[in-house]
């Protein structure tokens, strides 16, 4: 982080206040462990880890936290009861950093009643008793955090009132929560300001905030409080959290770096983490982030206009943030029936072909791909390189299927193949218990006088409808038997052929993949 940005600090409640919103992790104790180590990595200042009142595993899974989680302040959360706080010590008190995070219920006087309290001043004898006991047996280690419910939507006067005590009780961050998702910006900035101006003692300590999503408003509040002066911020890795869930790390610490010659601060997060972060929450907490999530969704850098794409090959400021600096690793740019030849050629450079050799026949392939994308909506990687290596490079047809033919008897399939290889005829034949395909592959595999790469990707598609339909099947074929996302510069072959009969299109597209291979390696 460049000096001349004052730095907020990131506290992170998604194993505590963000498992509360799921049915459970995967695993408590270890999908808490995990996404600790992770946290610690991605550089939060404070891991707020759980509850331990709350359970046994909840109290084991905040201790092992606390016992092989270094670096950031390891938090646990406690009522202001002497059970409450005793319990959460004894779960952090192993680790270096260690924070007691104390709190009240709604400062409101109306819910007093609810829990157990006859007037607000007991609120207040109540939470400076459980900042002064939690001080007392931490002994000056790390540090002891308060909250009241609420806070911001309460009544000024008594908020004042009962923050200056739990300051003077030797609180070191004193936390502002919008637990209701109730306020607007505007409402925050002015909140947390008079907060900082009026409260004796406020700028000895560190003023935090924690908003929730109910009017879809956390982020923005969160950053409102960081322009009053809040120097921390509670938040949860894809947002996730009570009903609507909590300001979302990704969301607020991108805020904070993308304005931060605006706003003065940063974060000493690492921002190229957090795509890979967010998909780890996701899995062990079961929420799928949303395509059009800010940050991490799938669709958070994706174009498909064509002039947004050649936009953003020229500068026009269509992207405010470099994609790598989240972690996104995926395509920006999706080939559809919007994009033009400036999204064809950025997709098929990354995908390792010659700028000079594509100028040549851009315009042939913006132009058949705008036909298939009709057809099929979107291109992915192996369509258009198929497209391109057709258009480019078409095919010498060396192998020509002549007949094919196989039958079951006793679990097994028996292939036969006819080929014209060269101008000269070729019967093979070949017995599998894997299928009809793999009996008919394994035929024409044994007819040819070399290798033949191995079969990476098999894609049988219908095209059509009714009796209108055809049978798309794409084969892929590696030299080095590479699986996965067919990306830059992978020696692959690709064949693709369609008939009514699957079985029919599945042999065309395998003996066209193999005439690409022969093609290319000059076999």
């Amino acid at each position: 982080m460049e000096k001349e940005y004052e730095e907020v600090e990131i506290f992170d409640t998604t194993c505590r206040d963000g498992e509360q919103a799921t049915d459970g992790f995967k695993d408590v104790i270890e999908s808490k462990l995990l996404i600790s180590q992770r946290l610690a990595k991605l550089g939060v200042s404070t891991i707020e880890a759980g509850f331990p009142i709350s359970s046994p595993a909840d109290f084991e899974a905040v201790q092992r936290v606390a016992r092989e989680v270094h670096g950031p302040y390891i938090c646990a959360l406690a009522r202001c009861k002497k059970e409450d706080i005793d319990r959460a010590w004894e779960a952090i008190k192993d680790n270096e950093k260690p924070t007691l995070h104390v709190f009240t219920f709604m400062v409101d006087p109306k819910s007093l009643e609810a829990y157990g309290l006859t007037e607000f001043k007991e609120v207040i004898r109540q939470s400076v008793w459980a900042v002064e006991y939690s001080r007392e047996l931490m002994q000056g280690k790390g540090r002891v955090e308060f909250s009241a419910q609420n806070a911001i939507v309460g009544k000024v006067e008594q908020v004042h009132q009962l923050y200056s005590e739990v300051i003077k009780a030797r609180a070191d961050v004193v936390n502002l929560p919008d637990t209701a998702g109730y306020s607007f910006p505007f409402e925050v900035f002015n909140f947390v300001s008079n907060f900082r101006e009026n409260v004796e003692g406020a700028d000895k300590v560190i003023v935090s905030t924690h908003c929730h999503n109910d009017l879809g408003n956390a982020t923005g509040n969160s950053v409102a409080a960081v322009r009053a002066g809040a120097r921390q911020v509670e938040c949860t890795i894809n947002g996730i959290g009570e009903r609507a869930g909590n300001a979302s790390l990704e969301e607020v610490v991108m805020n904070l770096r993308t304005r931060r010659r605006d706003l003065g601060v940063d974060t000493k997060v690492k921002t190229e983490m957090l795509g890979e972060i967010s998909w780890l929450v996701s899995d062990h907490s079961g929420y799928i982030v949303q395509p059009n999530k800010a940050i991490v969704g799938a669709n958070a850098f994706r174009h498909s206009s064509g002039i947004h794409q050649d936009g953003v090959i020229k500068g026009a400021g269509y992207e405010i943030m470099d994609p790598e600096s989240v972690g996104w690793t995926g395509e920006s740019f999706e080939i559809t029936s919007k994009s033009g030849k400036a999204g064809y050629m950025r997709r098929l450079k990354r995908l390792g072909y010659d700028k000079e050799e594509l100028g040549k026949y851009i315009e042939e392939i913006s132009r058949v791909g705008d036909d298939v994308t009709d057809e099929k909506g979107k291109l992915n990687d192996v369509d258009l390189r198929f497209l391109a290596d057709e258009i480019m490079r078409p095919v010498k047809k060396r192998i020509i299927v002549k007949k094919v033919h196989y039958k079951k008897e006793n679990g097994l399939y028996e292939g036969e193949v006819i080929l014209e290889i060269d101008g000269r005829e070729v019967t093979k034949e070949a017995k599998s218990s894997e299928g009809a395909f793999d009996a008919l592959s394994s035929a024409i595999d044994s007819a040819m006088s070399c290798k033949i790469p191995t079969l990476v990707d098999y894609d049988p598609k219908n095209i059509g409808k009714d009796h209108s339909a055809t049978a798309e099947v794409t084969i892929v074929l590696s030299d080095n038997g590479f699986k996965g996302d067919f990306g830059v510069n992978e020696p692959i072959y690709i064949g693709r052929e369609r008939h009514k009969d699957t079985l029919e299109a599945s042999v065309h597209a395998y003996v066209h993949a193999i005439n690409r291979y022969l093609m290319e390696k000059k076999q």
